[in-house]
């Protein structure tokens, strides 16, 4: 019996010498960066993995995102 993955949001930040940090709201702990934006989500999808095993390890709790999706973005309008 499979157990349902977890669902983190995750936040991409552009840094201003290139590249993304990633933070996760819910595990503040699981911060990752990476030189594009793929690499960033790849490192993320990792560090999520290696949190989620330290707080089972410990007994802490996993503070789980909503199942809804939600999706930050900019947008621009004329000054």
């Amino acid at each position: 019996m499979s157990r349902s993955p977890y669902i983190f949001q995750v936040i991409f930040t552009p840094e201003p010498e290139g590249g993304f940090t990633v933070t996760v709201p819910t595990l503040p702990e699981c911060i990752t960066y990476g030189a594009t934006f793929e690499e960033a989500s790849k490192n993320a999808q990792e560090a999520l993995q290696l949190c989620v095993e330290e707080r089972r390890a410990s007994g802490e709790m996993i503070a789980l995102s909503s199942n809804q999706q939600t999706i930050i973005s900019s947008i621009s309008v004329p000054a």
